[in-house]
């Protein structure tokens, strides 16, 4: 994590578009991002919840904790411990920025194999380590890792649901849109204009 913090950094001189001021405060930033990874340093104490048949009365009882759980946060110094909650549950396959806290959680469920494989090749994260291997360099292998990440096998009734209640698009739009807006991809896998993945310049964006 250290060394996309160090890559955003090093990029921030070139983003025109910031007016200095913007550009300080956005370096500033960066130095004081942190990230939590596995799982929370404390977790919630869940124990003083009555659980009983009723389902209503289970959701009251949830409800009345959270409520009393945030009300004693109001009397200590802050805290960030938030990362065991729906989104970044330990157990949940998934990773999430905190605009709240400038945090980035990396759940223990997500930290396995398709995303994570410690006995892969280093270019599986990072596009500029390692040599050619099956024909495929560090970059393709990179931008190929990315999509297969994505792999997804849905119903039709799922995507709409996804479609219409998610703030995240379909996995197979996940899988190439983003990188559709990466200089790199086009150089790594010979993308030119009038291939499928091509998308003009001018409709990219490059924020960072």
């Amino acid at each position: 994590m250290t060394g996309i913090q160090t890559v955003f950094i090093d990029r921030l001189p070139s983003r025109n578009g910031l007016s200095e001021e913007t550009s300080a405060a956005a370096k500033h930033k960066l130095e004081n991002f942190y990230y939590k990874v596995g799982d929370p340093d404390e977790w919630i104490d869940h124990s003083g919840v009555e659980i009983g048949t009723d389902a209503v009365a289970n959701l009251k009882y949830i409800a009345g904790f959270l409520d009393d759980r945030l009300r004693a946060r109001t009397q200590r110094p802050v805290t960030h411990d938030q990362f065991n909650t729906e989104s970044t549950l330990p157990i949940v396959v998934n990773a999430a920025y905190n605009t709240t806290y400038n945090s980035f959680d990396v759940p223990a469920a997500i930290q396995q194999p398709p995303v994570l494989e410690p006995e892969t090749d280093a270019p599986i994260w990072v596009c500029r380590q390692g040599g050619i291997i099956a024909g495929l360099s560090p970059s393709q292998r990179c931008f190929i890792a990315w999509s297969q990440m994505r792999t997804w096998k849905p119903t039709e009734q799922f995507i709409r649901t996804i479609v219409a209640a998610d703030g995240h698009p379909p996995a197979e739009y996940r899988a190439y849109a983003p990188l559709q807006h990466v200089k790199a991809f086009y150089e790594a896998l010979d993308i030119t204009e009038g291939d499928p993945m091509w998308l003009p310049p001018e409709q990219r964006v490059n924020a960072w």
